[in-house]
């Protein structure tokens, strides 16, 4: 017993001095607010979904993240992210919850300067944290719900479908 006890002691002390990797989520880099009706005519946005206008302000690109090294820029107002008009902030959350860091993600903005519509492709990049919350959000929007529905119903599991966030 005295041979393996050393042995115990050290592969416990090895154990706790190296650190768990830590969990990585998508990131976009980028602080924005939900076009309010005030903004509507002079961004040039025209859709409006109960009472919500199509659009999510660009306010803050973070140097070096995904936002940046697409060429968003602070002003800009991001339309749509994937499938996904973008009618809150909660909208664009959301879909980046739901995205994998390295993922290419299609964004239809108008430029802030221009008010020109143009489309650009955004690399995710990773940020660390764990999941966003207890939940594990697999999917986000009505866009994806047949392809979440087909993968409970192929799975056994049950789906919660829902509505999310303040601005909903």
């Amino acid at each position: 017993m005295k041979r393996f006890l050393p042995l115990v002691l050290l592969s416990s002390a090895v154990a706790f001095a190296e650190e768990p990797p830590k969990p990585k989520r998508a990131a976009l880099g980028l602080e924005s607010h939900a076009a309010a009706r005030e903004e509507e005519e002079p961004l040039g946005l025209e859709e409006v979904l109960v009472d919500r206008v199509c659009g999510v302000v660009v306010d803050k690109v973070a140097e070096g993240g995904a936002a940046a090294k697409a060429g968003i820029k602070p002003g800009d107002v991001m339309l749509q992210f994937g499938d996904l008009k973008l009618f809150t902030n909660d909208d664009l959350t959301d879909q980046v919850k739901v995205a994998k860091p390295g993922a290419e993600v299609k964004v239809r903005l108008k430029r802030g300067d221009t008010l020109k519509e143009e489309t650009v492709a955004v690399t995710l990049t990773a940020e660390d944290g764990a999941a966003w919350s207890g939940v594990q959000w697999t999917y986000a929007g009505p866009e994806q719900l047949d392809d979440a529905l087909a993968e409970a119903k192929k799975s056994g599991k049950k789906v919660l479908v829902g509505a999310s966030g303040a601005e909903t």
